[in-house]
C-alpha cells in the first residue's frame, strides 16, 4: 500500500458557538456562503432565493426561540429539543432526504439531518443552549453537552438515541476500529466551527458537481480538506474527482488521487465508496496489478477488473 502524507485526526476541543441574541447565526453565515456559490454557478434567481431563505430562517428562529423561552423553569434538555422540533411541524416543514443546502430547506420547506441540525444549532445560538453537531456515516445529529449532562437528539426521527445506538445502528463499527481510533474515523465527536464550515464546503462541492463546474468543485473540496484535515469524506471526494474526470488527467492530479484515496481508505477501510476510490486511484497511476489485487480483496467489481486487465483506469 502507498504511504500518505495526510495528517492524523485528533479529538477536537469544542467550545460552544457564542453569539449575541441579535447577531447573525451560523445558518445566516452559511446561507451567505451558499448565495456566493450560487451566484458563481450562475443561478439566475440567486438573489431572490437568498432573500427568501433568510426571511424563512428568521421566522423559524423567532418561533423556535419563543418556544424555548416559554418552557417552565426546570425543563430538561429533552423538553428543549421537543420545543424546537415542534417548529418544523408548526411551519409545515417535511423530512426529505437528501436536502442538499440550507437554501433548499428554507425555500422548499424540506429538511434532512444536515439542514435540520444546522437550524437547531442556530436556535441554540439565539437561546444560549449548549448544542454541538455530531456526525456518523451519512448522518448528523445534535448533542446537548453541559458538564455531566449529555443528550443526543436525532432531527430525522425526532427522538433521542444513546451513543451506543449510533455506533451500532449507523455502522460506525463497520467503518472503523473504535479501540484504535478515539475519533472513530472522524465520527461521534463534536464538530468545531471549522469542521462545520468544512462539511458545508463539501456539500457545496456536491452542488458545484451537479452544475458541472468541476473547477469550482475542486476548489470547494480543497477548502473542505483544509478546514477539517483528515476527514475521509472530503479526501475521497477530491480523490474521486482526480481519478475519474478527464479534466484532471495530468500526473500531479494522479498522484494526489492516490495520496487522498489511500488516506480516506485508511480512515474508514469498511466504506465501500472509499474502497472504490482507492482502487481507481491505483489504476489512474498505472498500478493495474495492485488495483486488481485490491479490488478482488474488496468486493470485486467485474467492470473495474476488466478495465484493469486491459490496463485502463476508471475514467
Amino acid at each position: 500500500l502507498v504511504e500518505t502524507a495526510v495528517g492524523a485526526l485528533e479529538v477536537p476541543d469544542v467550545e460552544p458557538i457564542q453569539t449575541t441574541r441579535l447577531a447573525p447565526t451560523i445558518a445566516h453565515e452559511l446561507l451567505a456562503r451558499e448565495h456566493e456559490i450560487m451566484v458563481e454557478v450562475g443561478v439566475e434567481d440567486a438573489d431572490a432565493l437568498h432573500t427568501q431563505s433568510v426571511a424563512a430562517l428568521d421566522a423559524f428562529l423567532d418561533e423556535a426561540t419563543a418556544r424555548v423561552d416559554s418552557l417552565p423553569e426546570g425543563s430538561q434538555p429533552g423538553d428543549v429539543f421537543h420545543a424546537i422540533q415542534m417548529t418544523f411541524s408548526s411551519q409545515r416543514y417535511a423530512l426529505q432526504v437528501p436536502t442538499l443546502l440550507l437554501t433548499d430547506a428554507l425555500t422548499t420547506g424540506n429538511y434532512d439531518c444536515d439542514t435540520g441540525s444546522l437550524l437547531f444549532l442556530s436556535v441554540a445560538q439565539r437561546a444560549d443552549l449548549p448544542l454541538e453537531l455530531v456526525e456518523v456515516p451519512e448522518h448528523n445529529f445534535v448533542r446537548w453537552s453541559s458538564g455531566a449532562v449529555s443528550l443526543n437528539w436525532d432531527i430525522n426521527d425526532a427522538t433521542s438515541y444513546t451513543d451506543a445506538r449510533y455506533i451500532d445502528g449507523w455502522y460506525v463499527k463497520r467503518h472503523t476500529e473504535p479501540d484504535s481510533d478515539p475519533t472513530y474515523g472522524g465520527y461521534m465527536v463534536p464538530h468545531t466551527r471549522d469542521h462545520i464550515d468544512g462539511y458545508h464546503d463539501f456539500l457545496l462541492g456536491l452542488y458545484a458537481a451537479r452544475a458541472g463546474r468541476r473547477g469550482l468543485e475542486e476548489e470547494l473540496l480543497r477548502s473542505s480538506i483544509a478546514l477539517r484535515p483528515g476527514v475521509g469524506k472530503s479526501l475521497a471526494g477530491l480523490a474521486w474527482l482526480y481519478a475519474s474526470h478527464e479534466d484532471f488527467a495530468a500526473e500531479e492530479y494522479q498522484k494526489k488521487a492516490l495520496e487522498y484515496g489511500r488516506a480516506a481508505y485508511d480512515r474508514l477501510p469498511g466504506d465501500e465508496f472509499f474502497q472504490k476510490v482507492y482502487s481507481c486511484a491505483l489504476a489512474t497511476n498505472g498500478l493495474f496489478a495492485e488495483a486488481a489485487e485490491f479490488e478482488r480483496a474488496h468486493g470485486a467489481s467485474e467492470w473495474r477488473l476488466e478495465r484493469y486487465a486491459d490496463n485502463r483506469d476508471c475514467r
